[in-house]
């Protein structure tokens, strides 16, 4: 199933079209703000972003299909640089990763400004913040519990925040070991957002970001948010009202001497969802707190279809260089969407994607383009 809007750009167009925003960005600036030097003969940032574009687009697992790509026609007629691929990979344990993370923000930027605007209620953006663990076997990784497999691993861990509205926008990332909290970066990434947040961005995050006086500060600023309620946590009950499915009180927590609302269901065992919003009904607050899910989602697509567990090497440098880079496609990915009217999932984009340049790829995967034709 081929996006006829695509038609008209023509096969390495398409790909230009795909790494343009990168381009619009102000890399030399980046490269000075971390001590690169803007005239050394070497890579440049967009070179290097265009070569893990075109990885992650055709599908490149190996450093032999990634040499084979770099030295064919179809990389100069995606005008890459033609370097060996393990060059390549020799420059990402060195160049430094911090240019990477400066471009994410750049693009974060240019993607929220993008976004088509959404509301639910008086809500015109959820900002869910939550962790996932990466599985690698380095001397900088530690073992940590793993929400995707529920079990013990080893590996790094990334904190991240994603404004959910009519797309999933990483707002910011840390990468951290495995054994580190959530509760522990909670304040760390609330810093990095705080330009973001507005009374209409409703924040939700997992329980293991429950902390009392944060939420104090959070409601203070005039931040609506909703986050599941601890055990043990004492709280006095200034009033209640049951409805058929919910309880609703307003409650005192004692040690931080401040006033929440507190809504659960009936029938559920749950201690129910802490909020500082007052307005809406029980069922809509719970609703709402549903959409925390997007962010697993999110965290699902960039392991998934951008392979962002799959670490070519074991040197920290080169591991924090491919993680950011692979968030930058990622944004990539979503800007090329919204500016081609593109309505589906991120794996439908790159088969798309595929599709389109696929005659760019066929020494790669000629099966896997013969059968995408034949669709």
């Amino acid at each position: 199933m081929r996006h006829q809007g695509w038609d008209s750009l023509g096969k390495r167009r398409v790909f230009t079209e795909l790494v343009r925003p990168v381009c619009e960005c102000s890399t030399k600036a980046i490269g000075m703000e971390v001590g690169l030097d803007i005239h050394a003969k070497e890579l440049k940032l967009e070179e290097y972003i265009k070569i893990w574009t075109a990885k992650v687009v055709g599908g490149i697992s190996t450093v032999n299909m990634l040499d084979e790509f770099l030295m064919s026609g179809t990389a100069e007629r995606l005008r890459l640089v033609p370097i060996r691929g393990q060059y390549f990979n020799e420059r990402c344990k060195e160049y430094p990763y911090e240019a990477f993370v400066a471009l994410f923000y750049e693009l974060t930027r240019m993607l929220d400004k993008s976004h088509k605007s959404w509301r639910y209620k008086w809500v015109e953006r959820f900002v869910v913040i939550d962790s996932s663990l990466l599985k690698i076997m380095a001397p900088f990784a530690e073992y940590g519990h793993s929400s995707n497999t529920k079990q013990i691993e080893k590996g790094i861990k990334i904190h991240a925040c994603v404004s959910i509205t009519s797309k999933r926008i990483p707002w910011t990332a840390f990468v951290t070991p495995a054994n580190v909290s959530d509760q522990v970066m909670f304040d760390s990434i609330l810093r990095d957002i705080a330009p973001f947040l507005t009374p209409t961005s409703l924040l939700l995050m997992d329980k293991g970001y429950f902390k009392l006086e944060r939420f104090k500060q959070l409601d203070d600023t005039g931040i609506p948010f909703v986050h599941p309620m601890k055990k043990g946590v004492k709280y006095e009950v200034l009033c209640e009202k049951r409805a058929s499915e919910y309880i609703d009180m307003m409650v005192h927590i004692e040690s931080i001497d401040h006033i929440f609302r507190l809504v659960k269901h009936i029938d559920d065992e749950h201690p129910g969802y802490l909020t500082n919003i007052f307005c809406l009904p029980p069922a809509d607050i719970i609703a709402m707190y549903g959409s925390r899910w997007q962010i697993e989602l999110f965290f699902r697509e960039v392991r998934s279809c951008l392979h962002i567990e799959r670490f070519e090497s074991r040197n920290l440098n080169a591991v924090m260089m491919q993680i950011f880079a692979t968030l930058i496609v990622y944004m990539l990915l979503e800007l090329f969407a919204t500016y081609h009217g593109f309505i589906g999932t991120l794996s439908e984009l790159l088969r798309n994607l595929n599709i389109h340049i696929a005659e760019y790829m066929e020494w790669l995967i000629p099966a896997t383009c013969q059968v995408m034709r034949n669709i």
